[in-house]
């Protein structure tokens, strides 16, 4: 059995505060990561741009994005399209 609590802090542990998030790119680049992020969420099961911006990728109040994996997906979509280069 696995500790809920611990998996809840691991998932939550990254925010948009995370100093991983201060790397400078080009308008260009940050357009190429958003649409690899939304090829690849569409990837593992399409869906709409509602539920992407209203459940996925909402920033809350708190700067924290409203789903966790958000946050993961959007760095590997950044690898992805900068590793291209």
């Amino acid at each position: 059995m696995y500790n809920a609590h611990l998996l809840w802090q691991t998932l939550v542990a990254m925010s948009l505060k995370d100093t991983t998030f201060d790397e400078k790119i080009t308008l260009r680049d940050a357009y190429r990561i958003m649409e690899q992020l939304i090829m690849d969420v569409n990837e593992r099961s399409p869906t709409d741009t509602e539920w992407l911006h209203h459940m996925y990728l909402r920033i809350c109040e708190n700067g924290e994005i409203s789903d966790p994996a958000a946050e993961e997906d959007f760095l590997n979509a950044r690898n992805t399209v900068l590793n291209k280069k």
